[in-house]
């Protein structure tokens, strides 16, 4: 791989890890600082350079499955990223920490939220913290393998829950049988978000606590002796430039397969739109083809396909699954989401021609749309539009059901009419489709899924309990917790999140 080359694969990672930020709740290069803290961490330790820039990338990519358990969170707290800012730097083992941080939500809203708050804490946090482990591990292999991340990066972002002193999850792994990457990983994020709470006087006494507990005892001890080394490089606006140069040799080869990972990230926040940015994808792309475009812009709308909604990771779970009207303030954060992709991928230059697309998808000819009220549309930006369009009313919403083709046909012409939509943009997407999108019967015997245990999968994908889903398929609660066994062992996964996450990759979802 050529240095230009390298350098714009860590762009690209780099640029996910912004997405990582804003899904945690996080300030922008969070994961960036703590990247940055990994690698320098161990360079003073005297670890060979292919180790630095190994732990540099682990660090990184710490919180890849984050999204994965967005919905459960915010059936805690109503809002996910809410709930990330409040635990993200808890020590699991520690119950008054988690009590303390629990009582801290809801403030602002009164008493008796609070209250409901911290009891959903205490009655539920044990449950929601292994399904989140459990998630986030399996979602971080799949969407590392999809990433081209070599295996020994994704045993250790599966070891990211790990403690030192054998405490942690999913695997209960004691001190070095932690892969080093990982235990640098959960000392520098912790670190970096103890001082972004409290500066250095709150980090350096807060991971004192909790070494040889939850942290690496050694690896504390070095930390302390070079955090004064450190501030200054942390204090600096961005870190951007300092962190790329520990990640220039990544291990990721090819720019095109990261784009899918960004899809899958982005699209696992809400049960609603899993498997949405894959199905515009390829729509948008056949309709390129319909349209005679060059096969170079059938390239670059696919890719914007796939990367414009990773902004969405700025907006709570709890707004994008309301079942009622959206309040001015949700709206607005929600209508933002063009604009903070546009923020996550500026600095990804070998995307640069697709991201252009990508952060136009919801412009409108009559200036209607949004973020930048743009009336001026190419048409390629205008057959995006449409077919993210056509996807999305075509699937179910947390506000009302999926429509028929025929239904959203008519509703996309009906725009064209009102000065909505580009009509010639319009009219070759419903060329290109004509029937509800395919059913990709090759994935479903890829796994040796059988009829009925891909109805199933779809509706747990879906996020529907297994008492609704045998009420959907007029089958029994034990029939549909059996076939839910079999879908995740011939999955080969052990959540939710990752068998959906499979399902989409495979076109099983409709």
């Amino acid at each position: 791989m050529s240095g230009a080359d390298g350098l714009r694969i860590a762009e690209i990672l780099a640029a996910l890890s912004l997405a990582e930020d804003m899904a945690n709740g996080n300030p922008p290069e969070t994961a960036l600082r703590a990247s940055l803290i990994a690698a320098r961490l161990l360079g003073s330790c005297g670890e060979p350079i292919e180790g630095v820039h190994e732990a540099a990338l682990v660090t990184l990519l710490r919180f890849l499955g984050c999204t994965a358990y967005a919905p459960e969170e915010a059936a805690v707290l109503d809002d996910d990223l809410k709930f990330k800012r409040a635990f993200g730097a808890a020590d699991p083992d520690n119950r008054l920490d988690l009590l303390r941080r629990g009582a801290s939500l809801g403030q602002d809203k009164g008493v008796l939220t609070q209250v409901r708050y911290v009891t959903r804490t205490v009655l539920r946090g044990g449950a929601v913290y292994n399904g989140m482990v459990n998630a986030q591990c399996d979602t971080a292999e799949l969407l590392g393998a999809g990433l081209g991340l070599r295996p020994p990066t994704r045993r250790a972002l599966q070891q990211i829950f790990e403690r030192a002193d054998g405490r942690g999850k999913p695997r209960g792994l004691v001190g070095d049988s932690i892969e080093l990457p990982a235990r640098v990983a959960s000392l520098a994020y912790t670190y970096q978000l103890l001082r972004e709470s409290g500066g250095i006087e709150a980090a350096r006494p807060g991971i004192q606590k909790r070494a040889g507990g939850q942290l690496d005892e050694r690896l504390v001890r070095e930390m302390i002796l070079l955090s004064d080394e450190l501030e200054p490089v942390l204090n600096q606006t961005s870190v951007w430039e300092d962190a790329l140069g520990f990640l220039h040799d990544s291990e990721v080869e090819q720019a095109d397969r990261c784009a899918g990972a960004f899809a899958d990230f982005a699209d696992l926040k809400s049960r609603f739109t899993v498997g949405h940015s894959r199905r515009v994808a390829r729509l948008v792309r056949s309709a390129a083809g319909v349209s005679g475009m060059e096969t170079g812009l059938r390239d670059q709308l696919e890719t914007a396909a796939l990367l414009m909604n990773i902004g969405m990771t700025s907006v709570s779970t709890g707004v994008m699954e309301k079942p009622g009207p959206l309040s001015r303030p949700e709206r607005d954060r929600l209508e933002l989401h063009p604009y903070y992709t546009d923020r996550i991928l500026v600095g990804a230059r070998a995307w640069s021609a697709a991201s252009a697309l990508a952060v136009e998808h919801h412009e409108r000819p009559d200036g209607s749309g949004y973020h930048r009220r743009k009336s001026d549309m190419s048409l390629a930006t205008a057959l995006l539009s449409a077919c993210d369009a056509f996807v999305a009313m075509t699937s179910e919403r947390a506000y009302r059901a999926a429509l028929s083709p025929e239904e959203a046909g008519n509703q996309l012409l009906a725009e064209v009419r009102e000065g909505r939509r580009d009509g010639a943009a319009v009219r070759i997407m419903l060329e290109t489709t004509g029937l509800k999108p395919r059913r990709d019967r090759a994935g479903r015997d890829q796994f040796g899924l059988t009829e009925r245990e891909t109805e199933v999968l779809r509706l747990i994908a879906a996020g529907h309990s297994n008492k609704k889903t045998a009420e959907l398929l007029g089958i029994s609660s034990r029939t549909v917790q059996h076939h839910s066994i079999r879908i995740y062992e011939k999955l080969g996964v052990n959540s939710r999140a990752a068998a959906t996450l499979i399902a989409s990759q495979k076109g099983l979802l409709g």
